[in-house]
């Protein structure tokens, strides 16, 4: 399952995260990508401090509940 994918569970909820996801689904040209670099990439050229601190944090629970193995080339 892609990282975008994954967030969207969150789309619904009432805080930070839901608020990442909700922007992720709106935005078509994100990517759609199980690999760090291209979705981190992708957020540091448009997103503000806080937001990559969410992506943080969300990027390392996508981690822990995949069990799939993510390389972050």
């Amino acid at each position: 399952m892609t990282y975008k994918k994954w967030m969207k569970q969150f789309k619904d909820c009432n805080n930070p995260e839901g608020d990442l996801s909700r922007d992720i689904m709106q935005d078509e040209n994100f990517p759609n990508s199980k690999q760090f670099h291209p979705n981190y990439e992708y957020l540091i050229a448009r997103a503000c401090e806080k937001v990559m601190g969410i992506f943080d944090e969300t990027w390392l629970e996508y981690l822990k509940s995949s069990g799939e193995r993510i390389y972050w080339d």
